[in-house]
């Protein structure tokens, strides 16, 4: 009898971790989309216009710049955001080029992800000023338009100084 419960405890608790790890596991929006308001902190004229702005970018300068919004992740914002942008396959692959940029204003919590080929021009400490300076502001004024603009702003001037003859 005993081992009987153990064996349905032992299968309830792999069952949950199974469970917990299949969520976090998020497939890339189809079609592809560099802006993802999940969190509808954006109108659809400033969702499209930072499409435009971020595709044309990657379209010139080959670096990639995903903006991701959510409500309610309780998960650790590094593995998480590393994660998607794996998954995902944010950047070329042959540069590993890719930057999330991660949003989530019921939690109130943001971070940069970055693929290894862009950790040169915007390693850890960077990306943390970044969001201090640029995303934090503009956020607690209630603008969160103008903070991903600004970071993005940032983040595609460094690429640029990193690549100045684009792809």
């Amino acid at each position: 009898m005993i081992n009987r419960k153990y064996h349905l405890l032992l299968l309830s608790l792999l069952l949950v971790l199974v469970t917990s790890c299949a969520q976090s596991i998020r497939k890339a929006p189809v079609p592809d989309r560099l802006v993802n308001d999940e969190a509808q902190i954006l109108s659809l004229s400033q969702r499209t216009d930072l499409e435009k702005t971020l595709a044309d970018f990657s379209n010139t300068n080959g670096t990639q710049i995903v903006v991701l919004t959510q409500n309610g992740i309780k998960e650790d914002l590094n593995k998480y955001c590393t994660n998607i942008a794996q998954t995902w396959g944010i950047g070329q692959a042959d540069r590993d080029n890719g930057v999330l940029l991660f949003i989530d204003p019921q939690e109130r919590q943001t971070y940069i992800a970055t693929g290894t080929g862009t950790e040169v021009w915007l390693p850890d400490t960077l990306a943390k000023r970044i969001v201090d300076n640029q995303l934090i502001p503009a956020f607690k004024g209630g603008d969160y338009y103008k903070g991903i603009v600004d970071a993005t702003e940032v983040i595609m001037a460094l690429a640029e100084k990193a690549y100045p003859n684009g792809k």
